[in-house]
């Protein structure tokens, strides 16, 4: 039987009342910052799992970080960004949309402390709302982060593919082709560009989704 590693405590998605007990324990002893850090993980971890109970738990564990009033812009935007893809999972798009807005504001004007997802998520979102009020803000969010991209390959993929989306749904098939033949590129990317982690942020799209692009970029979707 091979040892448990060290760090399983915060990094398992175990939240049975050892677990919990044991988590209790340790974050007592812990320093702050380092408390924010096990509770993001183990949020993670259980957030992961289909089991409604854990992940009640690891929303609970978020919204902790979320409460302390001098949380760093960073930790207060994973806490957001992952509360909303958790809803938006759910369908509950009402609570992805006020997690992702508060995200945004958040990180203010210079979008200081985001990923640089943040409009990516909403915008997809709102393109699932699908009114035309929805579509056209999802177009100037996508605008702005297409001003400046994204680092990891897979995410300027998800931000050619909303454009993509968008102009299709605002009847523009030409801007439409030109966004589904740049999120192809970006799917045959093989290197991150990135020297220690070259397969850090690829895409491998499922092939339905590879068809769909190939009908927009030769402009039978329109």
């Amino acid at each position: 039987m091979s040892a448990r590693p060290k760090d399983d405590w915060y990094r398992s998605a175990d939240w049975d009342e050892a677990s919990q007990a044991e988590f209790a324990e340790r974050q007592r002893r812990a320093r702050p910052y380092n408390q924010i850090q096990h509770r993001r993980i183990k949020a993670l971890a259980l957030l992961g799992t289909r089991d409604p109970v854990r992940q009640d738990a690891g929303r609970a564990l978020l919204e902790e970080n979320l409460a302390i009033p001098d949380l760093i812009d960073f930790e207060r935007t994973v806490a957001l960004t992952t509360l909303a893809r958790h809803d938006r999972s759910r369908g509950r798009l009402a609570g992805a949309l006020r997690f992702l807005r508060t995200a945004l504001a958040a990180g203010g004007p210079d979008g200081n402390g985001t990923t640089g997802e943040e409009e990516i998520d909403l915008a997809e979102v709102l393109l699932e709302q699908g009114a035309e009020s929805d579509v056209r803000e999802a177009k100037t969010l996508l605008d702005r982060r297409a001003s400046d991209p994204p680092l990891f390959v897979r995410s300027r993929y998800r931000l050619a593919v909303a454009q993509a989306r968008v102009c299709l749904a605002l009847g523009d098939a030409s801007a439409a082709a030109t966004w589904a033949s740049s999120a192809l590129e970006l799917a045959a990317v093989e290197r991150s560009g990135l020297r220690n982690h070259p397969d850090l942020g690829l895409v491998d799209p499922p092939e339905s989704e590879r068809s769909w692009l190939r009908s927009v970029a030769d402009g039978r979707v329109g």
